[in-house]
């Protein structure tokens, strides 16, 4: 008989990074690539099954527009980890990550975070290299995985480091 464990996990970042099509590839091992932008917040469950352990992870996918600045805090309330994901292939992603998204997980109390770096996939598009990926790694003190949705590398053991470290914890 395993144990059972159920956790809140959040996954946020700028808008277009790709955090729902991260769930899905997690979740559902699907790719879209026309997926449409969340608005507000969606919520998936994954069961996870490792060594003697049975993991219930309610993943909630919430929404990088502006405008939803004022309701993430209502679905932050009670997440035990969190999931910041940036784009290799924009700039800006990145910055936002100790501007805006690490301060507001912060904010939440004894919770584990890790860091995604999406969309390795887009070779001659990527301008954030994986020298870059370890400084902030190093710089933050939070794991950092090289990501793509689209091919899946690196998806499932993204999430199962995560998991397994919740049990851990």
């Amino acid at each position: 008989m395993s144990e059972k464990f159920g956790f809140k996990v959040i996954i946020t970042g700028d808008t277009a990074v790709g955090k729902t099509s991260l769930v899905r590839r997690y979740c559902d091992n699907k790719f879209d690539a026309n997926q449409k932008p969340s608005i507000g917040a969606d919520f998936t469950i994954k069961v996870v099954h490792f060594a003697k352990y049975e993991v219930i992870l309610t993943i909630w996918d919430i929404g990088g527009q502006v405008l939803f600045d004022n309701l993430r805090d209502f679905y932050y309330q009670g997440s035990d980890a969190g999931i910041i994901v940036f784009d290799v292939t924009n700039q800006d992603s990145l910055k936002r990550i100790s501007a805006k998204w690490l301060p507001e997980m912060q904010s939440i109390n004894n919770i584990s975070i890790i860091i995604l770096a999406n969309k390795i996939d887009l070779k001659q598009d990527r301008i954030i290299g994986p020298e870059e990926c370890q400084q902030l790694s190093n710089d933050l003190g939070i794991p950092v995985f090289e990501t793509s949705a689209k091919t899946g590398i690196n998806v499932k053991k993204a999430f199962e480091v995560l998991a397994k470290s919740l049990v851990e914890r």
